[in-house]
């Protein structure tokens, strides 16, 4: 590359030729048990599993609060704000945060991004930007006594989380001129891309409406005229959390992992149209290889 006089000169003079004023600590942003280990392929597996895992920049914060219940600047400081007053130590084992020897200044934090789709750890990082003094997960889990069984529901407790009363009052108006099936569409694009703070009551409150087609199925089916059915029975909720799970696959959404479904969803597809809903998804990836491939 060509190399002006100006630069060249720079460098005869011993010169710095890059300088970063504050500098940046990465914080990292882990759920309980899921600290990055590094090992080489080499390595004997059991020694590698008898290693002690390092401490990350969370868990010695926790340890540091927990240690030093005294320290009232660290327990009115936020995780993303320790750096500022206290630095991270790597050189010895274990890791751990000590207070600045030059005071206040010189560095400032950034946690990792985590995107909305990692619930649990999304509302982890959430509850770590507004919870300072925090000296362990369970800490962050607890609100006014109460130990919350989620991050998602010890946010939701704290009034982080914003209302969905603009997306309920959308589905209601939806249901008025809406077919069931476009309404389970409506729902999972709420999912994928409206952020939404609490699904599961989301769905608690619209699930008449987004699961009706069913009971309509199956009242005009002659073989059912012995056992007629005036409500939407329990079977019907969980064909219509299967046919929502399947929607919200296309966009790597998991009803299941979300709070408040797993003890709901059905132990076994049962769906009449379970096989045609299976050649759909394979269309649909066949369609989008294809259109990848003409790229």
């Amino acid at each position: 590359r060509y190399v002006s006089a100006a630069e060249a000169c720079w460098r005869l003079l011993s010169f710095p030729m890059h300088k970063e004023f504050p500098s940046c600590q990465r914080l990292d942003v882990h759920l309980p048990g899921d600290r990055l280990v590094y090992f080489d392929e080499e390595d004997n597996p059991a020694e590698v599993l008898n290693r002690t895992v390092p401490e990350s920049t969370l868990t010695a914060w926790f340890k540091y609060n927990a240690n030093h219940p005294d320290d009232q600047i660290a327990r009115e400081t936020l995780y993303i704000n320790f750096c500022e007053r206290y630095t991270f130590h790597l050189e010895k084992r274990p890791r751990y945060w000590a207070p600045r020897k030059a005071g206040f200044g010189g560095t400032i934090g950034r946690m990792y991004t985590v995107s909305p789709r990692d619930i649990e750890k999304y509302h982890l990082r959430l509850l770590l930007l507004h919870i300072p003094g925090a000296i362990s997960f369970e800490d962050l889990r607890t609100f006014e006594g109460q130990l919350y069984s989620s991050f998602q529901a010890a946010a939701r407790a704290r009034g982080l989380l914003a209302d969905d009363s603009e997306w309920s009052a959308a589905m209601t108006e939806a249901a008025l001129f809406q077919s069931a099936s476009s309404l389970r569409k409506i729902f999972c694009i709420l999912i994928a891309f409206s952020g939404l703070c609490d699904p599961y009551q989301l769905w608690l409150t619209h699930r008449e409406n987004m699961a009706e087609d069913y009971l309509y199925r199956y009242q005009q089916d002659p073989t059912n005229a012995r056992n007629p059915l005036s409500t939407i029975s329990d079977e019907m909720y969980g064909h219509c959390l299967l046919d929502l799970n399947d929607i919200l696959a296309d966009h790597r959404y998991d009803l299941q992992t979300m709070e408040g479904f797993s003890g709901i969803f059905p132990s076994v597809d049962t769906r009449a149209n379970r096989q045609r809903n299976h050649s759909n998804t394979y269309e649909r990836m066949h369609a989008l290889l294809y259109a990848e491939s003409l790229d």
